[in-house]
């Protein structure tokens, strides 16, 4: 035989096992699966059963679609879905089984949406817009269209109870013309310690370099951190809002991972701290592994202690004082994460009896629904470069602050330096 016919032989035996072999590999494999969808089915009987005597089932949608070979054995006809409008849309359509009949959609699309891990599929990004993946069925269906004028009916509930009527009317005036504020929200207490429960203190601090050892791009301002600090000192000294105390919860709120990290950083070694579990991976990110050694973070009821979070993961939850520190201050007048509207909503939403926000307004004003927010904080002198604390017990003698040294200046230990004859532990 020649070199070329006993090289031609080679390659035949060559692929002739290789065929025999993956033959065999691949009916093994199908053996495999089918043997696997038998067993899965008889291991899911049990639970089928139970399930099946239950009038409702109550799970997350990635939990749904682990178990979507069950689910759909189950045969219901109704779905119902919890904040709809977070969920990316793919993920709510895989919930839709074909035995459904009705879908009940909870929500609001004017809060945040759905979040993608890459930007540029997202609507806010100007390349995203042609995907925009973290627009939710729930918004997609009664968001008017070009092909629907007004979407497809839905009810609205229109009182809240939760914040202030003075708090309530920033997204009263700008996103929810109908929303009503329940009786009892007008009896909501002052804010220990403070002249007014509404303020935003203006300033010029301009924002930290974006950059830095990390590598990161968020974004912080070294000066609201320590004007939040020294406010949350000042309002945990007036005796009230005391950790262990339900009535006295304090959260501060920011839109950017770095500005949260050194807020836990200042506040971590005289406080204790809760972060949302969220809030404490993404920091993970954002930490250069020789730093400084981080305070202890206690996952512990969240009315025992000064609570620290970003704007998107607080969504749903409340506090009875929000310090929102909107970080962005520069030249350019670019406002961020903040300029959109949701962002917005949810950041002035969450406060129950008073709010007090660091920012420079000459850069959020760029933002339409900030400048709104502005004229309405403005119309009754709500907003200004000085920040009204309270003596508490000499309320006709306010204190103004407009830099960390005045705090120490004028307001130690809870703002009382003037002569009195009362007795005021504090128990900070």
């Amino acid at each position: 035989m020649s070199l070329k016919e006993r090289q031609n032989l080679l390659a035949y035996w060559r692929s002739d096992m290789f065929d025999r072999l993956q033959n065999g590999i691949l009916t093994a494999l199908q053996t495999f699966n089918e043997t696997k969808e038998k067993f899965l089915t008889v291991r899911d009987e049990p639970d089928l059963r139970t399930l099946e005597e239950c009038n409702v089932v109550g799970l997350t949608t990635s939990g749904l679609a682990r178990n979507l070979p069950l689910i759909r054995r189950l045969n219901a006809k109704v779905l119902l879905c919890e904040e709809a409008a977070e969920v990316l849309e793919s993920h709510l359509l895989t919930s839709l089984t074909p035995s459904i009949e009705h879908f009940i959609g909870i929500g609001d699309h004017k809060q945040l949406r759905p979040q993608v891990h890459s930007y540029d599929l997202s609507v806010e990004s100007k390349q995203g817009e042609q995907y925009a993946l973290d627009v939710s069925l729930f918004e997609r269906l009664v968001t008017p269209s070009a092909s629907s004028e007004a979407g497809i009916p839905f009810n609205t509930l229109r009182t809240q109870y939760r914040m202030h009527p003075l708090i309530s009317r920033l997204i009263h005036c700008t996103l929810y013309p109908d929303i009503l504020d329940a009786d009892r929200v007008s009896e909501h207490p002052p804010v220990a310690g403070m002249k007014k429960r509404l303020f935003w203190m203006d300033h010029d601090h301009q924002e930290d370099s974006a950059l830095d050892l990390t590598g990161s791009t968020s974004r912080s301002n070294s000066f609201e951190v320590e004007m939040c600090v020294l406010l949350i000192k000042h309002l945990i000294r007036q005796g009230i809002y005391q950790t262990g105390r339900d009535n006295g919860e304090i959260v501060v709120l920011t839109p950017y991972l770095k500005q949260l990290l050194m807020l836990r950083q200042a506040l971590g070694a005289q406080s204790e701290l809760v972060m949302e579990d969220r809030d404490v991976e993404e920091l993970g990110d954002i930490e250069s592994a020789d730093g400084p050694s981080q305070p202890t973070v206690v996952r512990a009821k969240l009315s025992q202690s000064v609570r620290i979070a970003t704007i998107d993961n607080f969504q749903g939850s409340e506090a009875s004082v929000v310090i929102l520190s909107l970080v962005r201050c520069n030249r350019e007048k670019k406002v961020g994460f903040l300029r959109t509207t949701n962002r917005i909503n949810v950041g002035l939403s969450r406060a129950k009896h008073g709010m007090y926000i660091f920012g420079s307004a000459s850069t959020a004003a760029s933002v339409p629904m900030w400048q709104d927010v502005l004229e309405l904080l403005a119309e009754n002198n709500n907003v200004g470069p000085r920040l009204e604390l309270e003596r508490p017990r000499h309320s006709n003698s306010p204190i103004e602050v407009s830099s960390p040294d005045d705090f120490h200046r004028l307001s130690p230990e809870g703002g009382c330096s003037a002569p009195c004859d009362k007795n005021f532990a504090s128990k900070s």
